[in-house]
């Protein structure tokens, strides 16, 4: 038996009424030595025991068994043996009654227990249902995504152009998808060296021989990116310019070129 079904069984809220067998006893002394973790939950037990019987525990009054017998109308001086045999069944009753209680007892700490296990259980199934919906919106919104991306490069007016380095040893290539139709532009960055936290990527399109801007990009590698519509253009290249971008292109920092 593990320390769970241990808490769940019962046997420490006898344990703590004093109610257990002598066999039982033992058994629970020796799993508080093999699970220390039951000395708390014994702790608390006896926390809810004391609190239980503190709330509903009351003292008699000193007259209170002048004025039962007055009650019942008997002269104890009159009929002693009479009075002696009432107060046997008093007691007997009241014997009773502290079993009820402590039986009472017993099961509000077990329900108690049981229910606090319950609520618990429930936070924990809430907690894995709100993460399971976070991680079925986050693949439906990457589905969406490539859903989206592919709807694109299956269009039978798009263009592909790819750009290559212009630069001696730099490592650079993009990606652009033109729907001619549509006029609507995207870029994929293939490889781009990191920019300087005060500049950022700018694509150009080649318009009758002058560029126009075609707007700035993230340097991500994992979409699509759409960027300005284009209707026409001969050709098409990213500059390095300061972050926000340029009203014209500095030729100097040319780092990718492809003509359509």
């Amino acid at each position: 038996m593990d320390i769970n079904e241990i808490i769940d069984s019962g046997l420490l809220e006898l344990y703590v009424l004093d109610l257990t067998t002598a066999e039982q006893t033992k058994q629970v002394d020796d799993w508080r030595v093999q699970y220390p973790l039951l000395n708390d939950e014994i702790a608390k037990i006896e926390q809810t025991v004391a609190a239980y019987v503190q709330q509903y525990a009351t003292h008699p009054p000193a007259d209170l068994k002048e004025k039962i017998l007055e009650q019942l109308g008997i002269d104890f001086k009159a009929a002693p043996h009479k009075v002696t045999l009432q107060l046997k069944w008093m007691r007997f009753a009241a014997a009773a009654s502290i079993v009820l209680l402590l039986g009472s007892v017993i099961l509000n700490v077990i329900y108690f227990n049981n229910w606090k296990k319950s609520q618990q259980q429930v936070a924990q199934l809430e907690g894995e249902r709100g993460n399971i919906l976070a991680e079925a919106d986050i693949q439906k919104a990457t589905l969406d995504k490539y859903s989206g991306e592919l709807k694109i490069l299956k269009s039978p007016s798009l263009k592909v152009v790819a750009l290559n380095s212009v630069k001696d040893g730099v490592d650079a290539r993009v990606t652009v998808y033109w729907d001619t139709e549509g006029e609507d532009i995207f870029v994929n960055i293939n490889n781009l060296p990191d920019a300087p936290a005060d500049k950022q990527y700018q694509l150009w399109a080649l318009v009758d021989g002058k560029p126009v801007d075609a707007g700035v990009m993230e340097l991500t590698l994992d979409n699509l990116q759409k960027l300005k519509s284009i209707d026409k253009a001969q050709a098409f290249a990213i500059t390095l310019e300061n972050k926000g971008g340029a009203i014209s292109p500095t030729l100097e920092q040319m780092i990718v070129l492809g003509t359509v």
